[in-house]
């Protein structure tokens, strides 16, 4: 636990709480697999996905994106990411949690939020889970 020194005195904590936790099984790439609307300002503390079980893939990867906006139109929505969360069959191993890195950790009140997959391993079809936790 971390406290902060706010002007006049103790700066109150904020703990991290879950914002979303969606297990997809039958993975493919798509996008919306969930549409999620801030409901309030958010501060994404961490965002991570892990693959439950490889089915016997050995090589290619899988990639997800989390995407915002100010509406939920979906050609407006841009990544939050500068370097999507991705791995590699060929080195990771069942049940191994990945991440990304945030271009935008900020989502403010009422901004659309929207979870694709963007790259799975060929003849993958296993079950994955993205969990993203907030301040």
């Amino acid at each position: 636990m971390s406290r902060g020194i706010a002007a006049g005195g103790i700066g109150q904590y904020t703990p991290s709480i879950e914002l979303f936790n969606v297990t997809i099984t039958s993975v493919a790439v798509a996008s919306g697999y969930l549409h999620f609307k801030a409901p309030k300002n958010l501060l994404f503390s961490t965002i991570k996905a892990q693959i439950y079980e490889k089915n016997g893939i050995i090589s290619g990867f899988l990639e997800i994106d989390i995407k915002k906006n100010n509406t939920p139109d979906d050609t407006g929505m841009t990544s939050i990411f500068s370097i999507k969360p991705k791995t590699d069959f060929s080195t990771n191993v069942d049940y191994a949690e990945f991440t990304g890195t945030l271009s935008s950790s900020g989502v403010n009140l009422g901004q659309y939020l929207r979870l694709d997959i963007t790259q799975i391993p060929a003849g993958f079809s296993g079950t994955i889970q993205v969990i993203a936790y907030a301040e």
